[in-house]
């Protein structure tokens, strides 16, 4: 119980510079949407934004929201000008339809990595839309979509961004994620 106390005032801390609101708001009212969104689609999309330390609580701290220890997340690296997780999701549903609860996480690591080196200005501003609407539009229609819906989970894809490839990119691949209509919410975590 003291590793929950800590992690909590940790969070406490943290506001979301984006929305000038406290990140443990931002991910209460993630939870409900998840919640709602379980009933009828396979998908929820987050991202979380910050330094590692800071995204590790944040993604600590939604877990036990949604049930999920941070140990049974599935997690894999976005790769340099990834366009989408479809080929993760499809890598690893076997694990996902294993998984005990309703609700199986994924991680998708440094979205920063999928903005870093492009310099065209429609192409950055399309990257993060086009991560979240490849994924969750149209999904009966997908091989991934009826996959995941037959799975009778609900799946939470939470994708970091981080610094590994610079500010430049993580300031890019922030405002790539914000410009997304397909995406469930977002947090750029600042301490407080």
């Amino acid at each position: 119980m003291v590793i929950l106390s800590f992690a909590m005032s940790e969070i406490l801390r943290y506001v979301d510079s984006i929305y000038d609101e406290p990140v443990e708001d931002a991910l209460k009212r993630w939870h409900t949407l998840a919640e709602i969104g379980a009933g009828h689609k396979p998908f929820s999309m987050f991202y979380v934004a910050g330094q590692n330390e800071a995204i590790e609580r944040v993604l600590k701290r939604f877990g036990f929201l949604l049930g999920v220890d941070r140990g049974e997340m599935f997690e894999f690296d976005v790769k340099p000008l990834q366009a989408d997780p479809i080929p993760n999701l499809m890598e690893l549903e076997p694990q996902v339809r294993a998984v005990k609860g309703s609700t199986a996480v994924m991680v998708a690591n440094r979205f920063e990595r999928a903005v870093a080196g492009v310099t065209d200005d429609y192409k950055l501003s399309r990257i993060g839309h086009d991560w979240d609407q490849n994924t969750k539009e149209d999904w009966r229609r997908t091989e991934w979509g009826r996959r995941y819906s037959s799975t009778g989970k609900h799946t939470v894809v939470l994708t970091t961004v981080g610094f590994s490839e610079g500010p430049k990119a993580y300031d890019e691949a922030v405002k790539s994620a914000v410009g997304s209509d397909f995406k469930d919410g977002i947090v750029e975590i600042e301490s407080v």
